[in-house]
């Protein structure tokens, strides 16, 4: 066993979640964003791309081209906020490691 990694000092839980309180935070948001995204994707299928028709006493349902439209949009939307959260949440870990790495030389 190698004493130098016993020795060496640990950074604290406080240290660590200092440097990325933020990107956690954008991480849960995104996912949070995403979970909403996808449930209203389902609320809206079930919901909006069938529209009731009557004609004389018979009832029918259709499917409406918009309501496709809209559920398909409300998808590829909240795919791509996660998307973008996440990008910034990389680049924001990157260009930190990036300052910690020039500060050391």
């Amino acid at each position: 066993m190698n004493d130098e990694n016993l020795t060496t000092p640990i950074e604290s839980n406080e240290e660590v979640f200092k440097k990325s309180n933020e990107e956690k935070i954008l991480k849960i948001i995104a996912n949070i964003l995403l979970f909403l995204g996808i449930v209203a994707t389902v609320v809206c299928a079930f919901t909006i791309t069938y529209t009731n028709i009557r004609a004389g006493f018979l009832r029918y349902k259709e499917i409406s081209e918009i309501g496709i439209a809209i559920t398909i949009g409300v998808f590829i939307f909240s795919i791509l906020v996660w998307a973008f959260l996440r990008v910034i949440c990389n680049i924001s870990n990157n260009l930190k490691e990036l300052n910690e790495k020039n500060k050391i030389k």
